[in-house]
C-alpha cells in the first residue's frame, strides 16, 4: 500500500476553474508549501484555494497520477 500526499490548488473555483495537482513528499512539506502560497496571495490571478490530500493506493505514484489525469482507463 502506498500513501500519496498531493497539494491541490484551485484557481477561480466554479465554472471556469483551473486545478493543479502536485505530489508532495509528506504532509508537513505540503502544509508548509500551502502556507507559503497562501501568504503570497495564492497562485495566479483571482480567487485561490488549496488542500493537502492524502490518498492510500496499491498503485505506484506514476500510475496514481495518470489515473488522476484521466488516463489509465
Amino acid at each position: 500500500m502506498h500513501t500519496v500526499i498531493l497539494l491541490v490548488m484551485i484557481i477561480n473555483p466554479g465554472v471556469h476553474s483551473s486545478w493543479t495537482i502536485t505530489p508532495m513528499p509528506n504532509t508537513d512539506v505540503c502544509l508548509k508549501m500551502l502556507k507559503v502560497i497562501e501568504a503570497r496571495g495564492g497562485r495566479g490571478g483571482g480567487y485561490n484555494t488549496g488542500e493537502c490530500i492524502e490518498i492510500k493506493t496499491s498503485e505506484p505514484l506514476s500510475s496514481a497520477m495518470e489515473t488522476l489525469k484521466g488516463g489509465g482507463q
